[in-house]
């Protein structure tokens, strides 16, 4: 694929993105996950679990810093360029309008229906999200001392692991919550 053609799709992908999902930043985050993790392979699962780390810690909203940085990892200036104006296209022509319109969309029962029942939609995106990416950050099964078998996953910043000096097997280890 060219360069072009590659930057036309990271611009069409985050247009579409960000024009036909509503919910924030992790809601866009988690399809910029399945569209260039799962369907184009651009990026590792890996690579998008530490990108999307720091667009959440980066100051700013989290779409268009998410769009930054995998617009940079995947062609540099222009690439951030292309992702950038895909995802704040939309954004900034739907305010336009609403601000235009404002009046009419106040006071709409319509309006403020739609918007509850999409509450729990985006809802359902946000804890998909959450569970893809935290079970990538899922370490290992370890076997408590003196307790037998246990299957304990932990994420790395609730529990370490130590190994524990048993010389029968080197999959045993104990585990100290903190």
């Amino acid at each position: 694929m060219s360069r072009l053609s590659r930057l036309w799709r990271m611009f069409y992908t985050m247009l579409y993105i960000s024009a036909f999902t509503f919910g924030g930043g992790f809601v866009l985050v988690s399809l910029m996950k399945k569209k260039y993790v799962d369907e184009y392979g651009w990026l590792s699962e890996e690579e998008m679990l530490d990108l999307t780390a720091l667009a959440q810690s980066s100051p700013g909203a989290i779409a268009v810093n998410a769009a930054i940085l995998t617009g940079y990892r995947m062609e540099g200036i222009l690439g951030v360029i292309a992702s950038v104006l895909g995802t704040v296209i939309p954004p900034v022509t739907t305010l336009s309008v609403i601000s235009l319109c404002y009046g009419i969309f106040r006071d709409s029962p319509l309006v403020q229906a739609v918007l509850k029942g999409m509450q729990a939609g985006v809802a359902a995106v946000i804890c998909d999200v959450v569970l893809d990416l935290s079970g990538k950050v899922v370490k290992t099964k370890v076997k408590v001392k003196g307790k037998g078998e246990l299957a304990h996953y932990a994420l790395a910043p609730t529990a370490t692991a130590e190994v524990a000096e048993d010389t029968a097997t080197e999959d045993t280890a104990e585990v100290s919550e903190g």
